[in-house]
């Protein structure tokens, strides 16, 4: 028991040594790439973009649902007044760049991640 105190006591260290501003950063990407995997698996975004034959439109929604995501985390968890609106605007704009790229990685890693997390029947 004493050895998994030693371990969280030294993992909080180690955590504490990382400002609040790059967890802030940090918390905004990876909730931005979790919620909007949610809302997709949640809302039928993609039937709805189907019935108006647009690809574009189910593209731009995800996109929008990732900013909306990462620039409402960061902004509300960004420390102090300096600085916030332009750190979440720029965590933001990078959230549909971050969620392309790791769902990427992670349909890659595990193959049939894909099928489960959007409910795609293949």
């Amino acid at each position: 028991m004493e050895s998994i105190t030693n371990g969280i006591q030294t993992a909080n260290e180690w955590f504490a040594l990382i400002p609040v501003e790059i967890w802030s950063i940090f918390s905004g990407l990876i909730l931005s790439l979790f919620f909007t995997q949610f809302v997709k698996r949640v809302l039928p975004i993609d039937e709805w973009c189907k019935a108006r034959n647009s690809e574009g439109l189910y593209r731009f929604t995800i996109r929008l649902i990732a900013f909306g995501t990462g620039f409402v985390a960061t902004f509300y968890t960004w420390p102090g007044e300096t600085f916030r609106l332009f750190v979440a605007l720029s965590v933001g704009f990078a959230t549909p760049t971050f969620y392309l790229v790791g769902t990427k990685i992670a349909y890659k890693v595990w193959a049939r991640l894909e099928d489960r997390l959007t409910g795609n029947k293949k």
